[in-house]
């Protein structure tokens, strides 16, 4: 008889069946049948332990993959957080003063230098790129009031094109992304 291809219902009824017939033999058949029971349930228990064992083993090392990942684009973000902070530091030579990238996308997408945080009291505004243009700038138009060499104007606006196409959104304080070492 193939067991496994019995309904649950079917399997229920046989093994009523067959516990009637075991507690109707003798006690070393009764014995028997009760340690065998209990192996299996042993086994099913050890089965089930090793089983959560085993999940909760690859859930950790899931979580721990998750987290390496997550650490490395991180750490990927940084640098290139870093690389830029360094080109306008060194476009500007100016590694002194609190300047901040700040790329803002809404209607159209500027790039805009700051010496100080952006939209902070005391922040001057050393240049803005208007990547896209809007109604009153043409795209690809650069506003600037620090710069008058015109080598220096130009490898600025490329390099703020550079971090417009490359961040939405983003403030980068330049003098904390320097400092991260990977």
């Amino acid at each position: 008889m193939e067991l496994s291809t019995l309904s649950n219902r079917e399997l229920v009824s046989l093994y009523k069946n067959v516990m009637s017939e075991i507690t109707l033999r003798d006690l070393e058949t009764i014995h028997d049948a009760q340690e065998a029971l209990k192996d299996e349930l042993l086994k099913k228990e050890t089965m089930k332990n090793i089983i959560i064992k085993t999940s909760a083993q690859v859930a950790d090392e899931l979580r721990k993959r998750e987290q390496t990942e997550k650490l490395e684009k991180q750490r990927k973000v940084w640098l290139l957080k870093k690389e830029h902070a360094e080109k306008l530091m060194q476009v500007l030579k100016d590694s002194n003063t609190d300047l901040w990238i700040n790329v803002w996308s809404g209607a159209d997408k500027r790039v805009y230098v700051n010496n100080g945080e952006p939209f902070a009291k005391k922040t001057k505004e050393v240049a803005v790129l208007y990547l896209t243009g809007n109604s009153h700038n043409a795209p690809g138009s650069m506003i600037y009031n620090k710069l008058v060499n015109i080598v220096e104007v130009t490898a600025l606006k490329e390099l703020l094109i550079e971090i417009g196409n490359r961040w939405e959104n983003t403030k980068i304080n330049c003098q904390n992304a320097v400092k991260f070492e990977a």
